[in-house]
């Protein structure tokens, strides 16, 4: 399959990860598993019919705009003011550059490139290459800033949504850049950085999501000045360091792939992006930054959830690969900028869907051949840290704060109810398999 030709939807094969055709078809569910399937060399054996369609009625993007008139390329002068800068036997060093803050040079910033496909990578079982899974996050998000020099002053990445159990709403993962820098080279459609990055993760609180608004109800009561991670700003953050090197939090993103992750065809966009970059990060621990005991127990909660749902992306010691491949260098209108992200999340969070419409389901993790990765959902382990996190609120806050615990309808469900047989439940059953 050529990236960027005309494509169809096909109807995968049968696959014994479908339960339904076990009973369907018992045959081929066994002759599958006689091949051996599962086997780690078939895990990456490219099979073309799993890939979806690859058409312009899947790219998301995060907005239109006009493309801004690019003032002339005036040479790498930035790369070229110093030797070490420049690719040779070694990577290149840019330690002399300082780290400079997105947001603290938007004004420099003249020449973008914007990041169509960041196509992301991790073993849901770390240590299992067999268990490697990809993503595409937000297409046309992530963008890297520079200006006529070559010099960057700024790399935005992009967001990705995740649905948690139990209804508990839908959570965002940023890899947020603490800090930047480097250069591009936009005659030999090259480019080198050193980038420091934090995982940010957060529940939406705007689609009058019951069980959110019913949590964020109860925490203004028993801790009304905690730093509950309902929006960006509270996010639990998870602290993230170069490979093997957690004393390192500066790593770089460097020309071509990955030689960490072989990617699938429909990962692949050679044919249509104007160059690729890779970069990887080793996860490491939860960061506790808030000054709430609850905060900090709720922190906990909401990562082990969104772990279990994302095939671990934010688990210490997670390595994460990803390519970014870019369009074309374009002219930067500031004001634009500026406003990108927050255009951006607010049409996510808001309509629980891309902003061209198409709902955040459709960009699922996979496997290598395209089959949709699934996890093995443990609700009772769910269900028990669920509960956990509730006896130990208990314990953490006031007596005041105990007693509407205690008295408060949702926290008895949860507690009591949720998951649980009841009689009227047993009766249920017991009519149904009559």
């Amino acid at each position: 399959e050529v990236a960027g030709a005309k494509t169809t939807t096909t109807t995968p094969p049968p696959h014994p990860r479908n339960p339904m055709l076990s009973a369907m078809m018992p045959g081929k569910v066994a002759q599958c598993r006689h091949l051996g399937r599962h086997s780690f060399y078939e895990r990456f054996r490219p099979k073309p019919s799993y890939f979806p369609s690859y058409s312009s009625s899947t790219h998301l993007f995060a907005e239109n705009h006009d493309p801004v008139p690019l003032a002339p390329w005036k040479g790498a002068g930035f790369k070229n003011s110093n030797p070490d800068f420049e690719y040779s036997v070694t990577k290149p060093d840019l330690s002399t550059i300082p780290m400079t803050k997105n947001l603290d040079n938007i004004d420099k910033i003249t020449r973008m490139q914007r990041i169509k496909w960041p196509e992301f990578s991790w073993f849901s079982k770390i240590g299992d290459p067999s268990s490697r899974i990809y993503v595409t996050f937000a297409q046309d998000v992530s963008r890297i800033g520079y200006d006529d020099d070559g010099r960057i002053w700024s790399l935005v990445c992009p967001q990705r949504a995740i649905l948690l159990p139990f209804g508990i709403g839908c959570a965002f993962v940023e890899v947020t850049v603490t800090g930047v820098r480097g250069w591009v080279d936009e005659e030999n459609k090259s480019c080198c950085a050193d980038v420091s990055v934090e995982g940010n993760v957060w529940i939406e609180a705007k689609a009058g999501n019951p069980v959110v608004e019913a949590l964020r109800g109860l925490f203004r009561k028993i801790d009304p000045i905690g730093e509950f991670p309902f929006n960006k700003a509270n996010a639990v953050k998870v602290y993230a360091h170069q490979v093997g090197n957690p004393h390192q939090v500066e790593w770089p993103m460097v020309n071509g792939t990955s030689p960490h992750i072989f990617q699938p065809i429909g990962k692949r966009h050679f044919d249509e992006a104007y160059s690729v970059y890779n970069l990887e990060v080793e996860v490491g621990k939860r960061i506790k930054n808030k000054t709430s005991p609850l905060c900090d127990r709720f922190d906990e909660l909401l990562l082990d959830l969104f772990n279990e749902q994302s095939g671990g992306i934010l688990l210490e010691g997670q390595r994460v690969s990803w390519n970014v491949w870019p369009l074309a260098p374009e002219g930067v209108d500031t004001k634009e900028w500026e406003g990108h992200a927050d255009k951006w999340f607010h049409s996510m969070n808001v309509k629980h869907e891309y902003p061209d419409g198409v709902s955040i389901k459709e960009r699922e993790i996979s496997f290598f051949d395209g089959e949709e990765f699934t996890k093995d959902f443990d609700s009772k382990m769910v269900l028990f840290k669920i509960k956990d996190f509730f006896k130990d609120a208990k314990e953490i806050v006031d007596a005041e704060g105990a007693a509407e615990l205690k008295r408060n309808p949702f926290v008895t469900y949860v507690t009591e109810f949720l998951g649980e047989k009841t009689p009227l439940l047993d009766h249920i059953l017991k009519r149904d398999t009559k």
